[in-house]
């Protein structure tokens, strides 16, 4: 309750006039999280990682977010049983190319499980090492290089997860968009059906637009 109740006091100093317009930015991270904080989806992060992930970091507080997304992405995703995991062995966040997330990502999915399996975090300049992880992240600074992702990451059942106006289009699965200074994502039914992937309906539910196949979701 107190992590709200500080936020509705930032929020409201945010809103003011005259406002920085670095507060009002820091405002709609905020309003995001609280909003996936209801809805259940950071509830672990919440549980002792809100503070590190918030605090002062040489990594922007957007590329902080979009690591929590991307841990809580793989929650909410159902591989077929060929790929999933067996025994210990780890589900596989990979970081394609540039990684702008600093240590942040490692950190953050340090000591976690989804489904009893470890969380791990492999970086990637070729798409060969990659085809085996379970979630690949690929940064806008890598654009250029989708068509080669998406031709070697062809037939796998990889989650791409991107940042980029086109990777929709050229066939990634989900794509953050920042509107209006506001960070949301977008998924795309018929990319995550070819890679034989299911979503969860909550997470459908987030997203603010489904494109293609609506039979991806599961409950």
């Amino acid at each position: 309750m107190a992590f709200l109740e500080r936020n509705d006091r930032e929020t409201e100093h945010a809103k003011a006039p005259g406002a920085p317009k670095r507060l009002k930015h820091q405002l709609v991270l905020s309003t995001v999280f609280q909003k996936t904080f209801i809805l259940g989806l950071l509830v672990p992060l919440l549980a002792g990682a809100q503070e590190r992930l918030l605090a002062e970091s040489s990594v922007s507080k957007e590329y902080q977010v979009k690591a929590a997304f991307l841990y809580n992405f793989a929650k909410f995703v159902e591989w077929p049983s060929a790929v999933i995991p067996t025994g210990t062995s780890p589900i596989v966040i990979g970081v394609f190319g540039k990684n702008p997330f600093g240590e942040e990502l490692e950190k953050l999915v340090r000591n976690k499980t989804i489904n009893e399996h470890p969380v791990q975090v492999r970086q990637g300049q070729t798409p060969e090492e990659l085809r085996s992880c379970h979630l690949v992240f690929v940064s806008a600074a890598e654009g250029k290089r989708l068509p080669e992702l998406f031709a070697a990451l062809k037939g796998s059942n990889v989650l791409t997860v991107g940042e980029s106006g086109k990777f929709g289009e050229l066939g990634g699965i989900i794509n953050f968009v920042l509107e209006r200074e506001k960070l949301q994502f977008e998924i795309d039914g018929d990319s995550a059906s070819r890679a034989g992937l299911r979503i969860s309906s909550h997470l459908l539910k987030l997203a603010k637009t489904v494109r293609g196949a609506r039979e991806i979701g599961r409950n």
